[in-house]
């Protein structure tokens, strides 16, 4: 991983770059050799990171992505074929020609050409962080000094796979308000646009007055016949001034603020993160990896800086050799059942099952949560459709009682 540093050196003189280390502590204490004084440090947000990576140290816009379902349909082939007596080498081959994204079969080819030269699988997934993620190429490499690589590859391939359900899950709770409000978008445009002034056109011929309802609604056409462009302007520069912004240190913590204060969304997304703190952690406890490096690697791939800064101190009274159970509940974001069973899983050297447990029973209420959300969001997306179309429905009525009048 990258971090940026600000620094004071031995002679009080300021400092800052970037340096690159596995996890958090690593960084630290290669600045602190080299004789540096840190006064800041975090995992960078430099644009070029959130880049894709196609090939060894090229950056482009217009890489492929990867996705968590092609990382377990990866792990899960090559452990297949290792277990079945394949050696490691020919299975990244085998694998690297099977695959259908083009950018992980370049990726893969790769790092069997390094493998071939001796290097670990784990290692040589380490030269690509921002396609392999810490917590697969350090497992892998877990996997490799205790012989287990098969095991590993498959609790790897579980982990990823329940990511992308979770990540599914929630995205398919939000497809039928996005359908609604999107085809709302749309109708709504087209009467406003095309339908109400040639209406009003009429009524006004006929010498009506046209109500409320109906000027604003001929204001809005008008605009949008005439400025949509800025419309389409204001909207696109929008979008983008907001993705640079959540790209900076600042930005980014904001947007993570937000995302776990959002009615509904903002305990759904609390969970998620605690259910994959959880299995992360788990993963990572039973492929082998020390406590203390496998927080540091969690507290990385989390995904939301807010509640990794709020992990930190579980971190450092892991290193002074106090318990996690009695620091996660410090944190706030964790249930009470989540902390008994970590606080069991720590008494009676289940750790790794206990998460795993504690995972399972946040991915259960995730689910609970967003079939009642889809059920709450219904009904609201009707009622707010339904006034729309009233209103538009009355900006085109009102005028005609008024010419029934007039006629009358």
């Amino acid at each position: 991983m990258l971090y940026d540093y600000r620094a004071r050196a031995n002679d009080g003189q300021p400092r800052k770059g970037q340096i690159e280390a596995d996890f958090e502590q690593e960084a630290l204490h290669k600045l602190q050799r080299s004789g540096l004084v840190v006064v800041h440090l975090e995992q960078s947000r430099d644009v070029t990171t959130y880049m894709a990576r196609s090939g060894q140290g090229k950056v482009t816009l217009f890489a492929q992505v990867i996705t968590l379902k092609d990382l377990a349909i990866m792990a899960r082939q090559l452990a297949v074929l290792y277990g079945a007596g394949v050696n490691i080498l020919q299975s990244l081959r085998t694998v690297g020609r099977q695959t259908q994204n083009a950018r992980l079969k370049d990726i893969l080819q790769q790092v069997t050409a390094m493998v071939e030269t001796g290097e670990g699988m784990g290692e040589s997934m380490k030269r690509f962080p921002l396609v392999f993620p810490p917590l697969l190429y350090n497992m892998v490499a877990a996997g490799e000094i205790a012989g287990s690589l098969d095991a590993v590859l498959n609790r790897a391939a579980e982990h990823f796979e329940r990511e992308h359900e979770l990540e599914q899950r929630i995205k398919s709770a939000l497809n039928y308000p996005k359908m609604v409000v999107g085809a709302m978008v749309l109708v709504g445009s087209f009467l406003i646009a095309f339908v109400v002034p040639r209406f009003a056109e009429i009524f006004t011929m006929m010498g009506a007055t046209l109500p409320l309802p109906t000027r604003i609604l001929l204001g809005m056409g008008d605009f949008m016949q005439h400025y949509w462009w800025v419309l389409a302007a204001v909207f696109f520069m929008g979008y983008i001034g907001v993705k640079l912004y959540a790209k900076t240190a600042k930005g980014q913590v904001i947007m993570d603020r937000l995302a776990l204060r959002y009615p509904i969304f903002g305990d759904i997304t609390k969970k998620k993160l605690v259910s994959r703190f959880c299995r992360s952690l788990a993963t990572l406890a039973h492929s082998g990896v020390p406590i203390i490096p496998a927080l540091a690697l969690v507290r990385q791939t989390v995904g939301n800086s807010v509640f990794s800064e709020a992990l930190r101190p579980a971190q450092e009274a892991v290193r002074m050799g106090q318990g996690v159970a009695a620091q996660l509940e410090q944190t706030g974001y964790f249930p009470p059942l989540v902390i008994q069973m970590v606080a069991v899983g720590e008494e009676t050297g289940s750790f790794d099952q206990m998460l795993e447990k504690a995972s399972e029973f946040l991915d259960a209420e995730i689910k609970h949560t967003t079939d009642n959300m889809t059920q709450l969001l219904e009904p609201m997306v009707i009622g707010v459709l339904a006034i729309v179309v009233t209103f538009i429905i009355l900006a085109i009525i009102l005028p005609m009682f008024d010419s029934f009048r007039l006629i009358g």
